[in-house]
């Protein structure tokens, strides 16, 4: 039955996509998406791919279309121009596709396609609307020797190097493995990505160049395990070299400890620290974790993380994080989360403490119940904090609902004193269809004294291949 359902939603999704004449890409990925749930059922001799040994050949994908709506209701105060709404409304699909072992050398072929329509995006001056854009983005598309028995290792297309972080190329990469646990590469070609920005786009005046070395033993020791990345990058646009960046990345792990670093150094057009993470995890015999972190982001991660009812301006911010947590009996546990952070534009602090607590398996095994209590100084306000949660995970269904409440006490504003008691509600469900669809849905409702914020999201997909995919999520965000 939840074939069928699934099939039927597909299908309206197609007969709407068609209506719009801008959305062909999204058009076909839904057509081939209807064909492959078709072929499911197929014997597997009859779903052979073309040009592939399945004897030697690995290949994998997945093909999923979804869409996300928010509706934005605010009060009209003096500079809001006499709106009080601001929707947002985009329809994407994406196809990831890859093959490993490929032909008698061995290939890796990837291939990483997105198509977004973005319902509310280009202004219309003269009728002060907003219209349609939509954007087709192959944020993927490579050919790659791996040789991991060699030497020599090549790439070329259009690929990421998360070796140097959130880094892409539109040219090649050449590396070779020095010893069994160290490598360097080199790449350069055009430079595709904008810092600011996290989609793609083909630039001839952009251009990329840098290097990798890593150190990474292949077999896990039982003592001590280590990973050691470093890559320098320097990106030029127009002519002009305007960033030469560091990019460092480790982990330890000991019987009882984990240890990881994060670091982003630039040197051009300025020497300074843009974003640095620090993390240790030590777990004690009793069954006590404590774990101590850092961070140091810039102005765009700033915006990037910033919360929809937060109004001030990104800035520079760092803090100190810290959390142990104690099992009680079996079944529950308690812990304590400090924090304490400050913006460097105007000085302004976040200081918290939240108490958790956590059941697992109280009234049937896959039922968990979360809570937390807490007090922070948010920049501008001094709130109390309740937190609430239940979930249910199993093998086909992984469903959490979360309730936020607060009472904020804001700081005297032109003779005024606002407060405000908001609430956060989300409800967030995934469904295993079978073996190859798979599907989720989230919403949240954000409402206080001054705005009230509904979002709703959902995505259908389909897997493919002979392996089981591994993540093709991608850091893109710097």
């Amino acid at each position: 039955m939840g074939d069928v359902y699934a099939t039927m939603s597909i299908d309206r999704l197609m007969q709407w996509a068609k209506l719009r004449k801008n959305n062909k890409w999204i058009s076909i990925l839904i057509g081939v998406l209807i064909q492959c749930n078709a072929l499911r059922a197929a014997e597997p001799s009859t779903l052979k791919l073309p040009f592939i040994n399945e004897n030697i050949t690995n290949y994998q994908g997945r093909l999923t279309i979804g869409g996300f709506l928010s509706k934005e209701n605010f009060v009209e105060t003096e500079t809001s121009g006499g709106s009080t709404r601001n929707d947002f409304a985009t329809l994407s699909a994406r196809l990831f596709a890859q093959t490993q072992h490929f032909t008698r050398f061995h290939l890796t072929v990837t291939a990483d396609l997105r198509d977004k329509n973005d319902f509310f995006d280009k202004l219309n001056k003269e009728l002060y609307t907003l219209t349609a854009r939509n954007d087709f983005q192959p944020r993927q598309l490579s050919i790659e020797y791996p040789n991991e028995t060699g030497y020599w290792l090549a790439k070329f297309g259009r690929f990421q190097v998360p070796e140097a972080g959130a880094v892409f190329a539109d040219g090649g990469l050449a590396g070779i493995h020095l010893t069994p646990v160290l490598s360097m590469s080199i790449f350069g070609g055009l430079n595709p990505k904008k810092d600011d920005e996290s989609s793609l786009a083909f630039n001839s005046t952009a251009r990329i160049v840098g290097g990798t070395l890593i150190y990474a033993p292949r077999e896990k020791a039982e003592k001590l395990g280590i990973f050691v990345n470093s890559a320098v990058t320097a990106k030029q646009n127009q002519g002009q070299w305007d960033r030469l960046f560091l990019y460092h990345y480790a982990t330890f792990h000991w019987p009882k400890d984990h240890l990881l670093s994060m670091a982003t150094v630039d040197f051009i057009p300025r020497a300074k620290l843009q974003n640095l993470y620090l993390q240790h995890q030590h777990s004690f015999l009793t069954g006590q974790r404590l774990q101590l972190s850092s961070s140091y982001i810039d102005v765009i991660e700033y915006f990037r993380r910033q919360s929809v009812r937060e109004t001030l301006a990104p800035s520079i911010y760092y803090d100190l994080q810290g959390s142990l947590t104690t099992p009680l009996l079996k079944k529950f546990s308690i812990g304590v989360t400090p924090l304490l952070g400050r913006r460097a534009s105007d000085g302004l602090t976040r200081r918290e403490i939240f108490l958790n607590f956590k059941a697992f398996q109280l009234f049937a095994p896959q039922l968990s119940l979360t809570s937390a209590f807490g007090l922070r100084r948010h920049f501008v306000s001094s709130d109390t904090v309740f937190r609430a949660g239940i979930d249910y995970t199993s093998a086909v269904w992984d469903i959490s609902l979360t309730e936020e409440l607060a009472h904020e006490n804001y700081d005297l504003i032109n003779g005024a004193q606002p407060v405000l008691n908001p609430s956060i509600t989300e409800l967030s469900v995934n469904r295993t269809i079978n073996e190859t669809l798979y599907s989720a849905l989230s919403t949240q409702y954000s409402h206080d004294e001054k705005v009230s914020i509904v979002s709703f999201f959902a995505k259908l997909g389909y897997r493919f291949g002979n392996t089981t995919p591994a993540s093709t999520a991608t850091p893109g965000d710097r």
